[in-house]
């Protein structure tokens, strides 16, 4: 998906839910569900060859909130200093893989020996760019929820940066419990008040009185 610009644009809008809607099973999807998926190129459809590409490592950091702003949402920025790669003079060593070699020794003598072999590629260095970016905690939003930022992750020389992944941690509230979707409190009254009834105003999250 990451790899296709159009399918990348339809999951940064609307996750892994959009791609599935009004696509219909390929023929790829078919042969693959019966055949294990080795790679065959039915309908034009390049999955395992997505699922080649080397990628990096997702990073998850612990965005921590409080209990008024996961009431009321906001918007987050952080700053993050994520390393690109750029190109740099001289060649590397690439796509390296192993290959079976078939070596004649006499008639009707054959050795086969496994080498690695790589390609010449372009020389890269990695330097690193301060990037802000703008997370939003909308209200109501669960300890331990994501939020995803693809290729925002560590970077691969070779192929796809990794994701960065936001993952929110509510502080705790000197006030306030939260369970499920209600809110708690603990208020303190004298017996009198207990006896013959009280009134009370508890100042909500947001400020207003309640």
């Amino acid at each position: 998906v990451l790899s296709d610009e159009e399918k990348r644009k339809q999951y940064d809008a609307y996750g892994e839910e959009g791609l599935k809607d009004g696509h219909q099973s390929s023929h790829g999807d078919i042969f693959s569900h019966f055949f294990g998926d080795f790679g065959f190129m039915f309908g034009g459809n390049p999955r395992q060859q997505d699922r080649n590409i080397p990628r990096g490592s997702d990073i998850i950091v612990d965005l921590e909130v409080t209990l008024e702003e996961v009431y009321s949402g906001n918007f987050v920025e952080v700053v993050r200093n994520k390393p690109v790669a750029r190109q740099a003079p001289g060649k590397r060593k690439c796509n390296c893989r192993q290959e079976m070699r078939t070596t004649q020794l006499g008639p009707g003598r054959f050795q086969m020996t496994q080498e690695v072999v790589c390609d010449e590629c372009p020389n890269v260095k990695l330097v690193n760019e301060e990037r802000t970016l703008e997370v939003e905690i909308e209200p109501g939003v669960r300890d331990g929820m994501e939020y995803p930022f693809i290729g925002e992750g560590e970077p691969h020389v070779d192929g796809e940066p990794g994701d960065l992944r936001f993952k929110i941690k509510v502080l705790k509230h000197p006030v306030f419990e939260r369970r499920g979707d209600d809110l708690y409190t603990n208020v303190t009254i004298s017996l009198v008040e207990a006896l013959t009834g009280f009134e009370m105003d508890i100042a909500h999250l947001d400020g207003h009185k309640v």
